[in-house]
C-alpha cells in the first residue's frame, strides 16, 4: 500500500471512531505508520485530508449506486436494484457510511463546493428524472425525491447498523416497496 492510501485509509478510520476533532493529524501519521511530515507532502492541511477522503468515497458511493442497472427492465425493478444497492454497500463498508454522515452534518469540515457536494446526489437525481420524464415516478423535483429516498436508505442503514431492527430480506423489500409507494406515479 502507497503511503498516501494508508494515510487516507488511517484518516478514515480514525475519524469514524473518534470524530473530526479527536483526530489530530499525529494520530493520523501514527497509525499510517509514516512521518507527521510525510501528511503535508501528499496534503496542505487536515481539512483538505479530510474532503479529498470525501470525494474518494462520494464517487465510491456513486459508482455502486447505479451497479447492475439494466434500463431494459422494468423501472420499479431498477429502482429497487439501487435502493438494495446502497443499503448492501453501506452496511457492507460501514466506516465509510459513517464518514459520509458525519462529514454531510458537518457544519465546520464540510468545505466543498456546494456544488461539488451536490453531485453526490447526482447519480440518483438523473436516475430519478428518468422516472419522472417516463411517467414511472411523479411529477416533483428530482432534487427533492433523490434527498428523501437517499434519506430512507440512509434510515434503514442506521436502523440495522445500530441492531435496533436488523434487516432481513422480507423487512428490507418492505422499505423498498414503501419508499417506492411514496414516489410513484399512482
Amino acid at each position: 500500500m502507497d503511503k498516501k492510501t494508508a494515510i487516507l485509509e488511517a484518516t478514515l478510520e480514525l475519524i469514524t471512531k473518534n470524530g473530526f476533532h479527536a483526530t489530530p493529524m499525529s494520530m493520523v501519521a501514527q497509525h499510517a505508520k509514516v512521518a507527521a511530515g510525510t501528511i503535508y507532502h501528499y496534503f496542505d492541511s487536515k481539512e483538505q485530508l479530510i474532503d479529498e477522503l470525501y470525494a474518494l468515497h462520494r464517487d465510491k458511493v456513486a459508482s455502486v449506486m447505479l451497479n447492475g442497472d439494466d434500463p431494459s427492465k422494468p423501472y420499479k425493478d431498477r429502482f429497487r436494484q439501487v435502493f438494495s444497492n446502497l443499503f448492501h454497500y453501506y452496511v457492507k463498508n460501514t466506516d465509510q457510511f459513517l464518514f459520509i454522515e458525519q462529514y454531510a452534518n458537518s457544519p465546520i469540515i464540510n468545505r466543498i463546493p456546494r456544488e461539488e457536494s451536490a453531485s453526490f446526489y447526482q447519480p440518483l437525481i438523473e436516475f430519478l428524472r428518468k422516472g419522472i420524464h417516463t411517467s414511472q415516478l411523479k411529477d416533483i423535483s428530482s432534487k427533492l425525491m433523490a434527498r428523501l429516498v437517499y434519506g430512507n436508505i440512509v434510515q434503514v442503514v442506521k436502523l440495522h447498523l445500530s441492531g435496533e431492527l436488523p434487516m432481513e430480506n422480507t423487512l428490507l423489500q418492505t422499505a423498498i416497496a414503501t419508499t417506492w409507494d411514496g414516489i410513484r406515479r399512482a
